[in-house]
């Protein structure tokens, strides 16, 4: 399973080794959607913070690595995409690199924060030549093809596609053309960054279309997913899968 290799399973030697993360991406000329997943490779205490304090770090790793490995099975059954990996920190593009070969394009996450990280990876990737660039976080249980689909359908009407989250953040934005302008002044991981993102989008008449409001990890803790997980955890049962 592609979900399954040592890029998620563990973090043995990360910080010793070095980051292949030069490397242009380069998508094939019938892949003009191409997906980004954002996203913080699995370490004990380094992920999921503010939900380890509910469970604990090792649960709170646990479920981040399921998540994960869910979203890129997801991503990867998505036809005619290009996926790419963007993540931090630099040192595991080269794990992540073995684990999942040719088949996706990987590189660190670059800038100072969140904003221009996103922005700088949504950048290169339409300078790839895709036509419509989505990207998503890796920890939103609720994450389905359908809104994935529907992620890209929107942008043939539409500049700006984005997924609010229960939280007031977003867990999705994707856009045929880069606009700079939604990735400054934003005081990010904050309850005002999809209100914020809205009104420059108002402002600055830019159309957008807003997909179904969906929970990430920090804030889902009444959603089954979680509930399941957690009950799992208290026989023993909730590990890994292989």
């Amino acid at each position: 399973m592609a979900g399954n290799g040592p890029g998620i399973r563990g973090s043995g030697g990360l910080d010793s080794m070095a980051a292949a993360a030069g490397r242009p991406l380069a998508l094939a000329a019938n892949m003009k959607n191409a997906i980004i997943l954002f996203f913080r490779y699995p370490r004990l205490g380094k992920v999921k913070t503010r939900l380890a304090k509910m469970i604990g770090a090792e649960k709170a790793l646990d479920l981040y690595r399921r998540s994960l490995q869910k979203t890129i099975l997801l991503f990867r059954a998505m036809p005619n995409c290009k996926v790419v990996f963007c993540v931090e920190p630099a040192p595991a593009v080269s794990l992540l690199r073995k684990a999942y070969g040719k088949g996706v394009d990987i590189f660190a996450q670059k800038g100072t924060d969140l904003g221009e990280r996103m922005r700088l990876a949504l950048e290169a990737v339409l300078k790839a030549g895709a036509e419509k660039a989505v990207l998503i976080g890796a920890d939103i249980p609720g994450l389905s093809e359908k809104i994935l689909a529907a992620a890209f359908q929107e942008l043939d009407q539409h500049q700006v596609v984005l997924g609010p989250a229960a939280d007031g953040g977003y867990y999705l934005i994707g856009m045929k053309q880069m606009l700079p302008e939604l990735f400054f002044g934003m005081a990010w991981s904050t309850e005002t960054v999809f209100s914020k993102t809205l009104s420059v989008l108002q402002r600055a008449g830019i159309s957008y279309s807003l997909l179904p409001e969906l929970c990430d990890l920090d804030s889902a803790e009444d959603l089954p997913y979680v509930k399941d997980f957690l009950e799992e955890s208290k026989t023993g049962s909730g590990g890994t899968p292989e």
